[in-house]
Protein backbone atom coordinates (compact mmCIF):
# COMPACT_ATOMS: atom_id res chain seq x y z
CA UNK A 1 0.00 0.00 0.00
CA UNK A 2 2.81 2.43 0.92
CA UNK A 3 5.20 1.32 -1.82
CA UNK A 4 3.13 -0.90 -4.12
CA UNK A 5 3.87 -4.04 -2.07
CA UNK A 6 7.66 -3.63 -2.27
CA UNK A 7 10.00 -4.03 0.70
CA UNK A 8 10.62 -0.26 0.63
CA UNK A 9 7.33 0.23 2.47
CA UNK A 10 8.50 -2.00 5.33
CA UNK A 11 11.87 -0.24 5.42
CA UNK A 12 10.18 3.16 5.57
CA UNK A 13 8.03 2.13 8.54
CA UNK A 14 11.09 0.66 10.28
CA UNK A 15 13.11 3.81 9.63
CA UNK A 16 10.39 6.10 11.01
CA UNK A 17 9.82 3.86 14.05
CA UNK A 18 13.49 3.59 14.96
CA UNK A 19 14.12 7.28 14.26
CA UNK A 20 11.34 8.18 16.71
CA UNK A 21 12.82 5.80 19.30
CA UNK A 22 16.30 7.33 18.87
CA UNK A 23 14.96 10.89 19.09
CA UNK A 24 13.01 10.26 22.30
CA UNK A 25 15.89 8.28 23.85
CA UNK A 26 18.27 11.15 23.12
CA UNK A 27 15.81 13.68 24.58
CA UNK A 28 15.33 11.65 27.79
CA UNK A 29 19.06 11.22 28.41
CA UNK A 30 19.91 14.80 27.39
CA UNK A 31 17.32 16.23 29.78
CA UNK A 32 18.64 13.97 32.52
CA UNK A 33 22.44 14.08 32.28
CA UNK A 34 23.33 16.37 29.37
CA UNK A 35 23.96 16.38 25.64
CA UNK A 36 27.39 14.67 25.53
CA UNK A 37 26.32 11.53 27.46
CA UNK A 38 23.11 11.49 25.41
CA UNK A 39 25.00 11.53 22.10
CA UNK A 40 27.34 8.70 23.09
CA UNK A 41 24.63 6.61 24.78
CA UNK A 42 22.32 6.93 21.76
CA UNK A 43 25.16 5.96 19.43
CA UNK A 44 26.05 2.90 21.48
CA UNK A 45 22.51 1.53 21.88
CA UNK A 46 21.72 2.05 18.19
CA UNK A 47 24.96 0.23 17.33
CA UNK A 48 23.87 -2.63 19.58
CA UNK A 49 20.42 -2.64 17.96
CA UNK A 50 22.08 -3.17 14.58
CA UNK A 51 23.56 -6.41 15.93
CA UNK A 52 20.20 -7.62 17.24
CA UNK A 53 17.86 -6.70 14.43
CA UNK A 54 18.86 -9.36 11.89
CA UNK A 55 16.76 -9.02 8.75
CA UNK A 56 14.54 -6.53 10.56
CA UNK A 57 10.76 -6.17 10.73
CA UNK A 58 10.65 -7.72 14.21
CA UNK A 59 7.76 -6.99 16.58
CA UNK A 60 10.21 -6.04 19.34
CA UNK A 61 11.73 -3.21 17.27
CA UNK A 62 8.34 -1.56 16.83
CA UNK A 63 7.91 -1.63 20.62
CA UNK A 64 11.05 0.51 21.13
CA UNK A 65 9.44 3.94 20.47
CA UNK A 66 6.52 2.93 22.70
CA UNK A 67 8.93 1.97 25.50
CA UNK A 68 10.77 5.28 25.27
CA UNK A 69 7.51 7.25 25.13
CA UNK A 70 6.36 5.51 28.31
CA UNK A 71 9.66 6.34 30.02
CA UNK A 72 9.40 9.97 28.87
CA UNK A 73 5.92 10.27 30.36
CA UNK A 74 6.65 8.33 33.56
CA UNK A 75 9.69 10.39 34.50
CA UNK A 76 7.21 12.96 35.83
CA UNK A 77 5.67 10.64 38.44
CA UNK A 78 5.45 12.49 41.73
CA UNK A 79 5.27 15.91 40.07
CA UNK A 80 2.25 18.05 39.10
CA UNK A 81 3.22 17.92 35.41
CA UNK A 82 1.97 14.33 35.11
CA UNK A 83 -1.70 14.87 34.25
CA UNK A 84 -4.48 12.28 33.81
CA UNK A 85 -3.88 12.50 30.05
CA UNK A 86 -0.28 11.41 30.60
CA UNK A 87 -1.43 8.41 32.62
CA UNK A 88 -3.93 7.53 29.91
CA UNK A 89 -1.18 7.72 27.27
CA UNK A 90 1.08 5.48 29.35
CA UNK A 91 -1.67 2.86 29.41
CA UNK A 92 -2.44 3.42 25.74
CA UNK A 93 1.17 2.84 24.65
CA UNK A 94 1.25 -0.21 26.92
CA UNK A 95 -1.81 -1.62 25.17
CA UNK A 96 -0.15 -1.22 21.76
CA UNK A 97 3.08 -2.84 23.01
CA UNK A 98 1.12 -5.73 24.54
CA UNK A 99 -0.66 -6.21 21.21
CA UNK A 100 2.69 -6.40 19.41
CA UNK A 101 4.18 -8.97 21.79
CA UNK A 102 3.19 -9.79 25.34
CA UNK A 103 6.79 -9.83 26.66
CA UNK A 104 7.40 -6.19 25.65
CA UNK A 105 5.46 -4.77 28.60
CA UNK A 106 8.31 -4.80 31.13
CA UNK A 107 8.49 -1.00 31.31
CA UNK A 108 4.77 -0.71 32.05
CA UNK A 109 5.06 -3.35 34.78
CA UNK A 110 7.93 -1.31 36.24
CA UNK A 111 5.91 1.92 36.09
CA UNK A 112 3.01 0.28 37.95
CA UNK A 113 5.34 -1.15 40.60
CA UNK A 114 7.04 2.22 41.09
CA UNK A 115 3.67 3.99 41.36
CA UNK A 116 2.60 1.54 44.08
CA UNK A 117 5.92 1.72 45.98
CA UNK A 118 6.10 5.52 45.72
CA UNK A 119 2.60 6.08 47.12
CA UNK A 120 2.67 3.34 49.75
CA UNK A 121 5.39 5.31 51.55
CA UNK A 122 2.85 8.10 52.08
CA UNK A 123 -0.09 5.69 52.53
CA UNK A 124 -1.71 7.42 49.57
CA UNK A 125 -3.84 4.47 48.44
CA UNK A 126 -6.38 6.73 46.73
CA UNK A 127 -3.63 8.04 44.44
CA UNK A 128 -2.65 4.49 43.51
CA UNK A 129 -6.22 3.54 42.67
CA UNK A 130 -6.97 6.69 40.63
CA UNK A 131 -3.76 6.59 38.58
CA UNK A 132 -3.98 2.85 37.92
CA UNK A 133 -7.61 3.26 36.83
CA UNK A 134 -6.67 5.89 34.25
CA UNK A 135 -3.68 3.83 33.06
CA UNK A 136 -5.85 0.74 32.74
CA UNK A 137 -8.47 2.66 30.78
CA UNK A 138 -5.83 3.64 28.19
CA UNK A 139 -4.69 0.02 28.00
CA UNK A 140 -8.25 -1.28 27.59
CA UNK A 141 -9.04 1.20 24.79
CA UNK A 142 -6.45 -0.55 22.62
CA UNK A 143 -7.54 -4.06 23.60
CA UNK A 144 -11.21 -3.18 23.05
CA UNK A 145 -10.39 -1.80 19.61
CA UNK A 146 -8.79 -5.10 18.56
CA UNK A 147 -11.66 -7.14 20.00
CA UNK A 148 -14.22 -5.06 18.08
CA UNK A 149 -12.10 -4.99 14.91
CA UNK A 150 -11.52 -8.74 14.74
CA UNK A 151 -15.04 -9.45 15.96
CA UNK A 152 -16.50 -7.51 13.01
CA UNK A 153 -14.19 -9.48 10.70
CA UNK A 154 -15.35 -12.77 12.28
CA UNK A 155 -11.73 -13.40 13.25
CA UNK A 156 -11.82 -12.98 17.03
CA UNK A 157 -11.19 -16.67 17.71
CA UNK A 158 -8.24 -16.68 15.30
CA UNK A 159 -6.87 -13.50 16.89
CA UNK A 160 -6.95 -15.09 20.35
CA UNK A 161 -5.52 -18.34 19.02
CA UNK A 162 -2.56 -16.80 17.17
CA UNK A 163 -1.70 -13.83 19.38
CA UNK A 164 -2.19 -15.37 22.81
CA UNK A 165 -2.91 -19.10 22.96
CA UNK A 166 -0.01 -20.15 20.74
CA UNK A 167 2.40 -17.81 22.54
CA UNK A 168 1.41 -19.38 25.85
CA UNK A 169 2.24 -22.91 24.70
CA UNK A 170 5.34 -21.68 22.86
CA UNK A 171 6.65 -20.27 26.15
CA UNK A 172 6.35 -23.63 27.87
CA UNK A 173 8.00 -25.79 25.21
CA UNK A 174 11.32 -25.29 27.01
CA UNK A 175 11.22 -26.98 30.42
CA UNK A 176 13.27 -26.07 33.46
CA UNK A 177 15.19 -22.99 34.56
CA UNK A 178 18.68 -23.91 33.23
CA UNK A 179 17.73 -23.40 29.58
CA UNK A 180 15.95 -20.14 30.39
CA UNK A 181 18.93 -18.84 32.34
CA UNK A 182 21.21 -19.87 29.49
CA UNK A 183 19.21 -17.73 27.05
CA UNK A 184 19.89 -14.71 29.30
CA UNK A 185 23.58 -15.55 29.69
CA UNK A 186 23.91 -15.75 25.90
CA UNK A 187 22.63 -12.15 25.78
CA UNK A 188 25.97 -11.03 27.22
CA UNK A 189 27.70 -11.41 23.87
CA UNK A 190 25.52 -9.25 21.57
CA UNK A 191 24.84 -6.67 24.29
CA UNK A 192 28.52 -6.29 25.17
CA UNK A 193 30.14 -6.24 21.72
CA UNK A 194 29.66 -2.47 21.52
CA UNK A 195 30.37 -1.93 25.22
CA UNK A 196 26.72 -1.15 26.03
CA UNK A 197 26.34 -3.83 28.70
CA UNK A 198 29.61 -2.87 30.40
CA UNK A 199 28.83 0.84 30.59
CA UNK A 200 25.21 0.18 31.55
CA UNK A 201 26.29 -2.24 34.30
CA UNK A 202 28.48 0.46 35.82
CA UNK A 203 25.68 3.01 35.44
CA UNK A 204 23.20 0.60 37.05
CA UNK A 205 25.34 0.13 40.17
CA UNK A 206 26.00 3.87 40.46
CA UNK A 207 22.27 4.60 40.03
CA UNK A 208 21.50 2.24 42.92
CA UNK A 209 23.77 4.36 45.11
CA UNK A 210 22.23 7.60 43.83
CA UNK A 211 18.67 6.45 44.56
CA UNK A 212 19.64 5.04 47.96
CA UNK A 213 21.84 7.84 49.29
CA UNK A 214 21.39 10.92 47.07
CA UNK A 215 17.68 10.88 46.23
CA UNK A 216 17.17 14.53 47.19
CA UNK A 217 19.98 15.79 44.94
CA UNK A 218 18.57 13.84 41.96
CA UNK A 219 14.91 14.56 42.65
CA UNK A 220 14.15 15.34 39.00
CA UNK A 221 15.72 12.00 37.93
CA UNK A 222 14.35 9.87 40.74
CA UNK A 223 11.32 8.46 38.94
CA UNK A 224 13.24 7.67 35.73
CA UNK A 225 16.16 6.03 37.54
CA UNK A 226 13.99 3.99 39.90
CA UNK A 227 11.71 2.76 37.12
CA UNK A 228 14.77 1.80 35.05
CA UNK A 229 16.36 0.03 38.05
CA UNK A 230 13.18 -2.00 38.52
CA UNK A 231 12.82 -2.56 34.79
CA UNK A 232 16.17 -4.09 33.82
CA UNK A 233 15.82 -7.34 35.83
CA UNK A 234 12.18 -7.58 34.73
CA UNK A 235 13.25 -7.35 31.08
CA UNK A 236 15.75 -10.17 31.48
CA UNK A 237 13.11 -12.25 33.29
CA UNK A 238 10.67 -11.74 30.39
CA UNK A 239 13.41 -12.53 27.87
CA UNK A 240 14.06 -15.80 29.73
CA UNK A 241 10.45 -17.02 29.57
CA UNK A 242 10.62 -18.64 26.07
CA UNK A 243 14.10 -20.04 26.81
CA UNK A 244 15.37 -19.33 23.31
CA UNK A 245 18.46 -17.17 22.65
CA UNK A 246 17.12 -15.25 19.64
CA UNK A 247 18.96 -11.94 19.44
CA UNK A 248 15.89 -9.85 18.65
CA UNK A 249 14.40 -10.85 22.03
CA UNK A 250 17.08 -8.72 23.71
CA UNK A 251 15.84 -5.48 22.12
CA UNK A 252 13.38 -4.93 24.97
CA UNK A 253 16.29 -4.33 27.36
CA UNK A 254 17.79 -1.53 25.23
CA UNK A 255 15.80 1.41 26.74
CA UNK A 256 16.91 0.67 30.31
CA UNK A 257 20.47 -0.13 29.18
CA UNK A 258 20.64 3.17 27.28
CA UNK A 259 19.58 5.11 30.40
CA UNK A 260 22.29 3.50 32.52
CA UNK A 261 24.92 3.91 29.79
CA UNK A 262 23.99 7.61 29.81
CA UNK A 263 24.56 7.68 33.59
CA UNK A 264 27.97 6.05 33.13
CA UNK A 265 29.05 8.63 30.56
CA UNK A 266 27.68 11.41 32.77
CA UNK A 267 29.99 10.18 35.54
CA UNK A 268 32.92 10.30 33.12
CA UNK A 269 32.07 13.78 31.83
CA UNK A 270 31.60 15.22 35.31
CA UNK A 271 34.97 13.94 36.49
CA UNK A 272 37.51 16.59 37.43
CA UNK A 273 39.81 15.52 34.58
CA UNK A 274 37.22 16.05 31.84
CA UNK A 275 35.81 19.21 33.42
CA UNK A 276 39.26 20.76 33.40
CA UNK A 277 39.40 20.52 29.60
CA UNK A 278 38.41 23.36 27.30
CA UNK A 279 35.07 23.23 25.48
CA UNK A 280 36.77 22.50 22.17
CA UNK A 281 38.75 19.63 23.69
CA UNK A 282 35.62 18.17 25.25
CA UNK A 283 33.83 18.29 21.90
CA UNK A 284 36.77 16.47 20.31
CA UNK A 285 36.66 13.94 23.14
CA UNK A 286 32.96 13.24 22.49
CA UNK A 287 33.49 12.90 18.74
CA UNK A 288 36.52 10.69 19.34
CA UNK A 289 34.56 8.44 21.70
CA UNK A 290 31.76 8.04 19.16
CA UNK A 291 34.31 7.27 16.42
CA UNK A 292 36.01 4.61 18.57
CA UNK A 293 32.65 2.98 19.34
CA UNK A 294 31.66 2.88 15.67
CA UNK A 295 35.10 1.64 14.61
CA UNK A 296 35.12 -1.14 17.21
CA UNK A 297 31.56 -2.04 16.28
CA UNK A 298 32.23 -2.23 12.52
CA UNK A 299 33.61 -5.76 12.49
CA UNK A 300 30.76 -7.12 14.61
CA UNK A 301 28.24 -5.39 12.38
CA UNK A 302 29.82 -6.86 9.26
CA UNK A 303 29.55 -10.37 10.68
CA UNK A 304 25.94 -9.75 11.74
CA UNK A 305 25.01 -8.57 8.25
CA UNK A 306 26.70 -11.57 6.65
CA UNK A 307 24.98 -14.04 8.99
CA UNK A 308 21.57 -12.41 8.64
CA UNK A 309 21.49 -12.40 4.85
CA UNK A 310 20.10 -15.90 4.61
CA UNK A 311 17.88 -14.99 1.71
CA UNK A 312 20.99 -14.08 -0.31
CA UNK A 313 22.32 -17.56 0.39
CA UNK A 314 18.98 -18.90 -0.82
CA UNK A 315 18.90 -16.73 -3.95
CA UNK A 316 19.39 -19.77 -6.15
CA UNK A 317 16.33 -21.39 -4.52
CA UNK A 318 14.23 -18.29 -5.18
CA UNK A 319 15.44 -18.15 -8.80
CA UNK A 320 14.70 -21.85 -9.27
CA UNK A 321 11.19 -21.47 -7.87
CA UNK A 322 10.48 -18.54 -10.19
CA UNK A 323 11.74 -20.51 -13.20
CA UNK A 324 9.63 -23.58 -12.39
CA UNK A 325 6.36 -21.84 -11.41
CA UNK A 326 4.03 -19.08 -12.54
CA UNK A 327 2.97 -16.03 -10.42
CA UNK A 328 -0.42 -17.59 -9.58
CA UNK A 329 1.08 -20.87 -8.35
CA UNK A 330 1.49 -21.72 -4.67
CA UNK A 331 4.66 -23.04 -3.05
CA UNK A 332 4.79 -24.79 0.32
CA UNK A 333 7.95 -23.93 2.27
CA UNK A 334 8.24 -26.48 5.06
CA UNK A 335 9.76 -24.84 8.15
CA UNK A 336 9.92 -21.16 9.05
CA UNK A 337 11.55 -19.58 5.98
CA UNK A 338 8.58 -17.54 4.79
CA UNK A 339 11.07 -15.12 3.18
CA UNK A 340 11.33 -17.61 0.32
CA UNK A 341 7.62 -17.14 -0.41
CA UNK A 342 8.01 -13.36 -0.18
CA UNK A 343 11.05 -12.97 -2.43
CA UNK A 344 9.88 -15.54 -4.98
CA UNK A 345 6.45 -13.90 -5.19
CA UNK A 346 4.69 -17.25 -4.68
CA UNK A 347 1.96 -17.54 -2.07
CA UNK A 348 1.74 -20.32 0.49
CA UNK A 349 -1.08 -22.86 0.00
CA UNK A 350 -1.94 -22.64 3.72
CA UNK A 351 -2.27 -19.99 6.38
CA UNK A 352 0.36 -21.92 8.31
CA UNK A 353 3.25 -20.28 6.49
CA UNK A 354 5.16 -20.71 9.73
CA UNK A 355 4.70 -24.38 10.66
CA UNK A 356 6.10 -24.51 14.18
CA UNK A 357 2.57 -24.43 15.66
CA UNK A 358 1.84 -27.75 13.94
CA UNK A 359 4.24 -29.57 16.24
CA UNK A 360 3.96 -27.53 19.43
CA UNK A 361 2.76 -29.77 22.26
CA UNK A 362 -0.50 -28.63 23.81
CA UNK A 363 -1.33 -26.24 20.99
CA UNK A 364 -1.65 -28.50 17.96
CA UNK A 365 -4.71 -30.63 17.49
CA UNK A 366 -6.32 -32.98 15.01
CA UNK A 367 -8.47 -30.09 13.76
CA UNK A 368 -5.40 -27.95 13.00
CA UNK A 369 -3.58 -30.79 11.26
CA UNK A 370 -6.63 -31.62 9.12
CA UNK A 371 -7.07 -27.95 8.19
CA UNK A 372 -3.41 -27.81 7.14
CA UNK A 373 -3.69 -30.98 5.03
CA UNK A 374 -7.01 -29.94 3.46
CA UNK A 375 -5.58 -26.57 2.39
CA UNK A 376 -2.64 -28.29 0.71
CA UNK A 377 -4.90 -30.78 -1.07
CA UNK A 378 -7.17 -28.00 -2.33
CA UNK A 379 -4.41 -25.60 -3.39
CA UNK A 380 -2.13 -28.30 -4.85
CA UNK A 381 1.21 -26.47 -4.47
CA UNK A 382 3.50 -26.71 -7.47
CA UNK A 383 6.54 -27.19 -5.26
CA UNK A 384 7.29 -28.23 -1.67
CA UNK A 385 10.59 -26.88 -0.32
CA UNK A 386 12.02 -28.67 2.73
CA UNK A 387 14.17 -26.11 4.57
CA UNK A 388 15.35 -28.68 7.12
CA UNK A 389 17.56 -30.45 4.59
Amino acid sequence: MISNKSKWGIWLIEFLSLSLAAFIAFAIIRNTVGIAPALISTTIWLSTLALLIGDGNMTTEYALPLQFIALWLARGIGTPRLTPLHWFLIGFTGGIAFSLKQTTIGIWISIVLFLIIYNIRFRNFKEIFSKLSILLSGFLVVITFWIVFFGLQSGLQEFWDVAFRYNLFYSFVVEGMPQRLLSVIIAIRPLSETGLLQFAGFGYLYSLLLVRFKNESIKSWLSLLTISLINLPIEFALIAIPGRPYYHYYMTALPALSIFAGIAFWIIFTSSLIRSLSNATRILFVLGTITVILFAFGGSYGRAVFNSRKVNQQAHIVARIQSMTKPGDTVLVWGAESAINYFSGRASPTRYVYQYPLYTNGYTSEEIILEFLDSIIKSRPKLIIDTKK
